[in-house]
């Protein structure tokens, strides 16, 4: 155990010294700032000193209250005049660790040192939003080159400077057009778990009641009862066709059969993107149905990088949409923006909830940018 003596004209100056010297393990005995005595006092600045060590043993507390470590220290630097050591249990001790520990996440993020004061915060904030620091150092970059110095100082500039870049990297898609006399087809895909069956019934929902569309349902999905079941109530429900189909010979067919209604959606069975043989499984039926639009259903409440190799190895089948779901269930948004600014296809589609059919809505890009930087508003 070592102790030594850190001065500065600020106390943050003094805490640089003891956290690049001591580093996260530095452990705080005393601050105070030295009485200058007789006619020194009206021409010396103002001078903080911070007594500081690492490699120490906690103890509990006993009755005595033996001399301070590092009291010798100081009687040997002062003399007479050496300050008193506070109790290491203090109110200040506690506030001076706290501000090291701010100190060295500050030194985490040094590269975003020199960016002025609001810049910064906004940085601190995208990353209170989940959204990952090279990201985060990207939105702000562009920030900081865009604004004159002037607005960087305005934090109401640069904040809606932050929203309007989010929303740039945010690629919606917009849906195919109606033809006249043919159906739109429309087929959703995805790994398991995500939620398809039930958006496509809140998409049939939407179309048949919201938007007064002829629908007809078409499913692939035998291998779960349930979800054929779930399917066959709400087609009786909006008194709309269903087809279970086997094969891609029958998927042709069904496709023919209902050629001239408005909207056909055709769901698919869940598919993990690792299982190479499912995978292929799926690739027929995709070239059959040869869709107006095919989305890429995904889950917000996975994780990114799983949700980013979802992305890649579905583009396997030349995915035109992306629909988001789970956005209720998601703790935080801004984990996947980082998915959103890569992926090469637009969102179409985003399902807040288990309702049907109200709980889906089209994707916009100042309604997503707001799920993503809700959490920033904390920062």
């Amino acid at each position: 155990m070592k102790l030594k003596k850190f001065e500065g004209r600020t106390l943050q100056e003094a805490l640089r010294k003891v956290h690049e010297d001591l580093g996260d393990d530095a452990v705080v005995l005393q601050t105070f700032s030295p009485t200058r005595r007789g006619l020194w006092r009206l021409f010396s600045r103002d001078r903080y000193v911070i007594l500081a060590g690492k490699g120490f043993r906690v103890v509990p507390n006993s009755k005595a209250q033996p001399e301070a470590p590092g009291a010798a220290l100081l009687r040997k630097v002062y003399g007479a005049e050496a300050p008193k050591l506070a109790s290491a249990n203090t109110a200040e001790l506690s506030e001076i660790r706290r501000m090291i520990a701010e100190l060295g996440e500050q030194v985490r993020h040094r590269e975003m040192a020199g960016a002025p004061e609001e810049l910064f915060q906004s940085y601190v904030s995208l990353l209170n939003a989940n959204i990952g620091q090279k990201l985060a150092k990207s939105i702000v970059d562009r920030i900081g080159s865009k604004l004159a110095p002037d607005a960087l100082r305005n934090r109401k500039v640069v904040d809606e400077a932050v929203r309007a870049t989010v929303e740039d990297m945010i690629p919606v898609a917009a849906p195919a057009a109606w033809s006249k006399g043919r159906a739109k087809k429309v087929m959703l895909v995805g790994p398991t778990g995500v939620g398809k069956t039930t958006t496509i019934a809140k998409l049939a929902g939407n179309y048949a009641v919201k938007e007064g569309k002829d629908v007809a349902l078409v499913t692939l999905d035998t291998y779960r009862i349930a979800a054929t079941e779930q399917l066959r109530r709400i087609a009786e429900l909006l008194d709309v066709p269903l087809a279970v189909v086997r094969t891609p010979e029958e998927l042709r067919s069904a496709l023919d059969e209902h050629a001239r209604r408005d909207v056909v959606l055709v769901d698919t069975a869940g598919r993990s993107q690792k299982d190479g043989a499912k995978m292929d499984e799926l690739a027929p039926f995709v070239q059959a149905a040869k869709a107006d639009e095919l989305h890429l259903v995904c889950a917000v409440t996975t994780h990114p990088d799983t949700l980013m190799d979802q992305v890649e190895r579905f583009a396997r089948y030349a995915v035109s949409h992306v629909i988001l779901t789970k956005v209720d269930e998601a703790a935080r948004f801004g984990l996947i923006l980082d998915v959103l600014s890569r992926v090469k296809t637009g969102v179409s589609w985003v399902t807040t909830g288990q309702g049907i059919p109200q709980d889906i809505e089209p994707a916009r890009r100042d309604r997503l940018a707001e799920l993503i930087l809700r959490e920033a508003r904390t920062a």
